[in-house]
């Protein structure tokens, strides 16, 4: 896909610098989301904005800033 939006939804054990969401689309290049903001839209992230540090092709896992807080399951957030 093209690298622009993304609306993902945590779909695994996450930590305050890691998002997994196993619904990242593999045609994703590694480092092709580095540098993109992600923000949360819901859970106890909702509002904060933080950056893609890390992403590996076919990954399921962004290294991001620290966050505040844990991501939890279905918590949704966007990378744009």
């Amino acid at each position: 896909p093209e690298v622009g939006i993304y609306q993902g939804k945590v779909t695994g054990t996450s930590t305050a610098t890691t998002i997994v969401d196993s619904n990242i689309p593999t045609e994703y290049a590694t480092a092709s989301l580095v540098g993109r903001a992600a923000i949360f839209l819901s859970g106890a992230n909702a509002g904060q904005q933080t950056q893609v540090t890390s992403h590996t092709a076919g990954s399921s896992t962004l290294t991001v800033n620290t966050m505040s807080g844990t991501p939890a399951v279905n918590d949704e957030f966007l990378i744009f």
